[in-house]
Order: structure tokens, then sequence, then C-alpha cells
């Protein structure tokens, strides 16, 4: 058995050494490769290609990966689509992402609109909640109470 494993890791070895020998190891411009770019070159090596990818094959590498980030992030929405995107609002994620708003949702706008007016001239004075009327009334017991 250990015969085997040591017998298929020098036809590994000699694999990649015959592999290596038809890569460049520097662009033609004289700057080396860096290890990422001469494995890449070596794996099309291995499939029977040159080693540094036609400008044609470049636009297809680069659209291909395009399509497969697009991909990712449609599935990525669409999964905290179906486990809730944080959005506490209970409105749809369309409506969100496009800035238009259905009736049924201007109304609970109107309604949180009118909530935050009354809210408005409310001050909390230890723990609790006290109008802006309340408020001048008391200043003005107070101001009494020094003349």
């Amino acid at each position: 058995k250990s015969e085997q494993r040591a017998l298929k890791k020098a036809q590994k070895a000699k694999l990649k050494s015959l592999l290596l020998s038809k890569v460049p190891t520097h662009d033609p411009d004289g700057i080396p490769y860096n290890k990422i770019q001469i494995r890449r070159m070596t794996r099309r090596v291995k499939h029977g290609l040159d080693p540094i990818p036609t400008e044609e094959e470049e636009r297809e590498i680069k659209e291909r990966e395009r399509r497969e980030r697009l991909e990712e992030e449609r599935l990525y929405l669409l999964g905290e689509k179906e486990r809730g995107d944080g959005d506490d609002d209970g409105e749809d994620d369309e409506d969100d992402r496009s800035g238009e708003k259905g009736k049924d949702h201007e109304s609970d706008d109107d309604e949180r609109m009118a909530d935050e007016m009354e809210g408005e001239g409310e001050e909390a004075v230890s723990g609790n909640i006290v109008s802006d009327e309340e408020t001048k009334q008391q200043h003005r017991e107070q101001h009494r109470d020094k003349q």
C-alpha cells in the first residue's frame, strides 16, 4: 500500500513538473507571473489549452464571472426575502426598491405622520411623557412661586 502511494505521488510530481515546464514564468514585458496566475495557466495546459488566454477567451471568462456574480446576488436577495430582510415595516420589498408606493401604503404613511406630529412638542421628564402645554403650565407655576 505504501509503495502504491509513493508511486502515485511520484507520478503526480512528474505531471506537475511537465505542466510547469510548459507554463511561462514571465510575461512578454519581463514581469514575473504570480502564483495564482501560474496555477491558472497550469490548469489551462492540463486541459489542453494555451497557458495564456486569448482576448476572446478573456472576454468570455469575464462575462461568465459577471453572470455568476449576478446570479449569486439574485439568490442572496431571494434568500433574504424568504427569511425576512430585517425590514420591520411590513411593506413589500418591491415597493421599497422601486421607490413607488401604492395607495394602501399612503394611508400607513398618513397615520405615521399624524403620530409623529402628535409626538412633536412632547419631552421626556423623568421617564414620563409630558406634553408641551403641561410643561408651559409647570414653568408658569414655578415662575409665580418665585415672585
